[in-house]
């Protein structure tokens, strides 16, 4: 079932999602390749994704589904609940952890905005696939290894003169 939205409902929600479209480009190009960035259409879960930068992340394009996101997403629960609740108050949900369908970690957070009627309908995601960084983190205590085994702290970082 369709809402039946106020011309002014409409423009309101036309120009918020016309000028997020516009940020989506901008935070993928500005925070590089691991940072996804994702608009969703939350009127129309079966294709919600209106706007995504570095969808490789997660596999997602412009069309995919909500429900194709990141495997426990916080995000699209708060969406949920935001529909029952309330008030014109656009919503944060803050570094929370997902997961890919193959298994990379990613941190994630969510602004949910809602229309003047209080009726969210646009949600701003962003997914930070965290591979990288431990991978990194793994071969920097491998690489340190060898310096705890040697015995006391003191003895395992080399001293030099000032």
């Amino acid at each position: 079932m369709k809402l039946k939205l106020s011309p002014a409902i409409r423009a309101e929600r036309e120009a918020v999602m016309n000028a997020l479209r516009q940020v989506v480009p901008m935070l993928g190009a500005m925070a590089g390749p691991h940072l996804e960035v994702v608009l969703h259409d939350v009127t129309r879960p079966e294709g919600s994704v209106v706007g995504i930068a570095n969808g490789h992340i997660t596999g997602r394009v412009v069309g995919s589904s909500v429900l194709d996101g990141p495997h426990g997403d916080r995000g699209f629960a708060a969406a949920t609940r935001e529909v029952s609740r309330g008030g014109a108050v656009h919503s944060m949900v803050e570094d929370y952890e997902t997961e890919t369908a193959d298994g990379r970690k990613l941190r994630s957070a969510s602004a949910i905005f809602r229309d003047a009627d209080g009726i969210p309908f646009a949600t701003l995601c962003l997914n930070v696939d965290l591979s990288m960084c431990q991978a990194t983190h793994a071969w920097l205590q491998q690489m340190l290894a060898p310096f705890r085994s040697r015995g006391t702290a003191s003895s395992a970082v080399p001293r030099f003169p000032l």
